[in-house]
């Protein structure tokens, strides 16, 4: 329904118009006054729409039938519809080079409606070729390029290469403006090869043009100038000085990139010559400003200012045009190259603002880059720094809107394609709807079995993922749990504490670093007269109390305790006040750690049972060594001090000195003057062990660490001290 109803107004006015008159001979139509392009366009679409005219005004006789005004199948009447679509064809292509794309656009739908079905082959690429123009000048690239396509296709298909030549070279138009190279090249070569065989000259060297103006957007020079070398001779042969002119030009263009500005420069004079010639006054402002600019390169500033002063008068003549910016940017460069930095930055930020009202980011940029070459010269620093930035902003915006037309272009290109499929699949709806429906199920059951794979494969990856990572997992703690095995197997044993002070007679409390009671004889409860359970949930500090002054100064001290005596040491266990002797002895034979003994009297407490010491060994530097690299892996990776490591692995006594943390048990350990003649290896071990096993370590760290552990280790047991 929505193609029908949108079908019955150009119905309508195809019978009103052309069907309602009484057949016509060819003779009666003198159509050659509106076909040739022998006047401006304006009086041509005058002609043309007299024309049309003149043929509506006739009308078919009263008897006529419906079927007889349709008929089309007699000569004259044939003849009639294809001289009719030539005028709409000729009135689309001036409407569109006038610019009038609406009217362009409301007799492309008519001839798409009225004469499509009538058209003969060379109409019906006519036709194609100026749908695509007119789509190309709107702007719509994608759908101009799609028409350009369809064109080339028909042309092939009806082995016209006439038709087929022109129709490439239309569609490299296309892909030039899209920045498609690569395809513009090989639409514009395949286009050359068939002109070559049969065009005019003037067509030949219109696609050797086009050609060169590739390559120079390519920076391909030396191809460029190639071209634009034959097309200037083929230009030349048929004297076609206008188009030779402009070639010339561009040819000039591709001098200046060469270095060669004298060539370039003969090359615009040649060019500047022909459109004073023939009065071109836009074209001879275009020519003045490149020979400014050429003569600038030179540092020649007088033929510059020549060419620029004749210049301004002639856009005085003008008016403003695309050409002012240009003009402004190479004023401001003579200005500034003549010594004068505030007339040039002027003359530059006008040019800055027409290039930017009329949103031309190249000459943007080319205003911007000088004057922070200007500002440079003449050491305005901040200035210079300032264009700098708008330049960067500038060149980024450019960047920005030029991706962004980019990506708007492909859209609307796969979005055209799309509606291009979708109205083909809808014309074809009622052929294919069986083979849709066995397509479909064929893709569900290829999406299904897909579907399978992808279930299957991604299932398989997280299985080999998770193996993965659990094989590395139980890796890694095996090996902290290696490290752990160790941490605690240097430490005190309970046995051989058990061993060694269980049968005792004198009453025995042994401490850890941690001032945790470890180990308790039975002599010890029997004289506190508490059960030894008692004693594993206190510490120092809660059995002996702060009343014992001369006790805790001598302890927090941290020097080595030997068979020291302290008499009416006041205890406290289990809410109940005790007074006994005590001795206390530092023995460092596994862990660390302090033994008390306690008695009623001195006589019993010098009864020490101590006879471990602990054996020399000389190996204090790697020692000191493997402290340093510790604590310092312990302090990269935890983004903590020493005394949190001293604290959480409770190998080293943390101790308050004037409201500070202290550990300087540890840091005698960590300096080779201060380490202890006899020093306590298990306790650097342990730490080594401790950082291992409790820190995330890089792969470097680690490694060192662990070979620094290993050389203490290889030496304790060579000395057999483990």
């Amino acid at each position: 329904m929505t193609f029908i109803s949108k079908t019955i107004p150009y119905l309508v006015l195809i019978i009103g118009a052309f069907f309602a008159f009484p057949p016509v001979s060819a003779a009666q139509i003198d159509t050659a006054a509106c076909l040739k392009s022998q006047q401006e366009p304006i009086e041509q679409i005058k002609i043309c729409n007299l024309l049309l005219e003149n043929i509506a005004n006739k009308k078919v006789p009263s008897n006529a039938t419906q079927s007889e005004a349709f008929n089309t199948t007699t000569p004259n009447s044939r003849e009639v519809n294809s001289q009719l679509a030539d005028i709409h064809l000729k009135l689309m292509d001036l409407y569109t080079r006038q610019g009038n794309f609406t009217q362009a656009s409301e007799i492309e739908k008519y001839i798409d409606v009225a004469f499509l079905d009538f058209l003969h082959a060379e109409q019906k690429l006519k036709f194609l070729r100026r749908k695509g123009i007119l789509l190309y000048r709107q702007g719509s690239l994608p759908k101009a390029l799609h028409v350009f396509q369809q064109a080339v296709n028909l042309a092939r298909n009806n082995g016209n290469e006439i038709l087929l030549a022109k129709a490439l070279s239309d569609l490299g138009t296309a892909h030039l403006a899209m920045t498609q190279y690569p395809l513009a090249l090989q639409a514009y070569r395949d286009s050359l090869e068939l002109k070559e065989k049969f065009a005019s000259p003037k067509s030949i060297a219109v696609t050797l043009n086009n050609l060169g103006s590739v390559f120079r957007k390519l920076d391909a020079w030396d191809q460029a100038e190639h071209y634009y070398t034959r097309a200037i001779a083929i230009y030349h042969q048929i004297s076609d000085k206008n188009s030779e002119a402009h070639t010339r030009e561009n040819l000039g263009l591709i001098k200046i990139n060469q270095k060669e500005i004298d060539k370039a420069i003969q090359l615009y004079q040649e060019s500047l010559a022909h459109f004073k010639q023939v009065n071109n006054q836009h074209a001879s402002l275009r020519l003045m400003i490149l020979l400014g600019n050429a003569a600038l390169i030179k540092k020649d500033l007088v033929s510059a200012e020549k060419y620029l002063t004749e210049a301004e008068l002639i856009e005085l003549k003008l008016g403003t045009s695309d050409q002012s910016t240009a003009l402004k940017l190479n004023l401001g460069k003579l200005l500034s190259q003549k010594g004068s930095f505030q007339q040039a930055e002027a003359m530059l930020l006008t040019g800055l603002t027409f290039a930017q009202n009329q949103n031309d980011k190249s000459n943007e940029l080319k205003i911007l880059q000088a004057l922070v070459d200007s500002s440079t010269q003449y050491e305005q620093w901040e200035k210079a720094l300032g264009y700098q930035r708008k330049f960067t902003l500038s060149k980024l915006s450019s960047f920005q809107e030029n991706f962004d037309s980019l990506l708007a272009r492909t859209r609307a290109e796969f979005e055209y394609d799309q509606q291009q499929k979708e109205i083909k699949l809808l014309n074809k709806e009622n052929q294919i709807n069986q083979l849709e429906l066995t397509n479909q199920k064929s893709r569900t059951a290829l999406l299904s079995l897909s579907l399978a794979i992808l279930i299957i494969v991604t299932g398989l990856f997280i299985f080999w993922q998770r193996h993965k990572r659990q094989k590395l997992k139980d890796e890694l703690e095996k090996e902290i749990a290696w490290h752990r095995n160790q941490f605690v197997k240097l430490g005190v044993s309970h046995n051989s504490l058990t061993t060694a002070f269980g049968q005792l007679k004198q009453a025995i409390l042994i401490i850890n670093n941690k001032q945790k009671v470890v180990f308790t004889n039975d002599a010890a409860a029997e004289l506190f007269k508490v059960p030894l359970e008692k004693f594993n949930e206190i510490t120092l500090s809660s059995l002996i109390t702060d009343e014992n002054e001369e006790f805790w100064k001598e302890w927090n001290s941290e020097t080595e305790l030997n068979h020291r005596i302290f008499r009416e040491v006041k205890f406290s266990l289990n809410n109940a006040p005790y007074e006994f002797e005590m001795c206390v002895t530092s023995v460092n034979r596994e862990e660390p750690v302090t033994i008390l003994i306690i008695s009623d009297s001195v006589s019993d407490s010098e009864m020490i049972p101590i006879t471990a010491l602990i054996p020399a060994a000389g190996f204090h530097q790697q020692l000191v060594d493997l402290m340093l690299s510790s604590v310092e892996a312990w302090e990269i990776s935890t983004r903590s001090t020493r005394i949190e490591l001293a604290e959480k692995s409770g190998i080293w006594r943390v101790s308050i000195d004037d409201g500070r943390l202290r550990t300087r048990s540890m840091d005698r350990y960590m300096s080779l003057k201060l380490l202890p003649k006899k020093p306590r290896w298990r306790e650097v071990l342990r730490t080594a062990h401790f950082v291992l096993a409790e820190c995330e370590l890089e792969s470097g760290t680690k490694q060192s660490l662990t070979k620094k552990l290993n050389l203490v280790s290889q030496h304790i047991r060579a000395e057999a001290l483990i």
